[in-house]
């Protein structure tokens, strides 16, 4: 049969081993987090500690050294839209609904394939990046995920916001700037 009294036991073990466990994150962190850079780099454990499980120090505008960005504008019946960054604003949204994670993986799929695109711009002319898959995929991923209607003509500028820390702003460099009719691009093969 079962024993209540070891049932109860058995709960206040673990809560006690869970109590513990969270006592010494804590200090781990702490230690982490305020030591000299020296002795915690100087500790496998601390130094493993600080880059795989602590967060922080809570993350600094001046420890981020750069952040890619992709801004997209479209031209619908002769005007254009404003220009937007999906990648912020799915960020933002997330910020404020924590539990609605989902948009971030637009966020890691936007930056992958931008990326493919953009590491093709020194070796190829735009006639031959807009034929790549990496470009096709982009498109198709641009006027499915965020367009989402028929335009005549989308203008993507991608770089990197780069922090300057003598100055403590970010300047922003381009990487590419492509103007095109997503009409002419070849869907993507999937």
């Amino acid at each position: 049969m079962n024993d209540p009294t070891s049932s109860s036991l058995f709960r206040k073990k673990v809560g006690i081993i869970a109590i513990v466990i969270i006592l010494l994150h804590v200090l781990v962190s702490l230690f982490v987090a305020l030591a000299p850079k020296q002795l915690v780099n100087s500790n496998p454990l601390s130094l493993w500690y600080k880059r795989l499980i602590l967060l922080g120090p809570f993350f600094q505008e001046s420890r981020i050294k750069s952040s890619p960005h992709l801004s997209l504008s479209y031209k619908e019946n002769g005007s254009w839209s404003r220009v937007r960054d999906y990648g912020m604003e799915n960020f933002m949204f997330y910020i404020e609904r924590p539990w609605r994670y989902d948009k971030l993986h637009f966020n890691d799929f936007e930056r992958y394939i931008s990326h493919q695109v953009a590491s093709q711009r020194n070796s190829k002319q735009f006639g031959e990046i807009r034929k790549s898959r990496a470009f096709r995929e982009l498109n198709q991923f641009l006027l499915q995920e965020f367009i989402q209607r028929p335009v005549d003509s989308v203008s993507l500028v991608y770089g990197f916001n780069l922090y300057l820390p003598e100055v403590k702003t970010f300047q922003f460099d381009t990487i590419f700037k492509y103007t095109y009719n997503p009409k002419d691009i070849a869907p993507s093969k999937r």
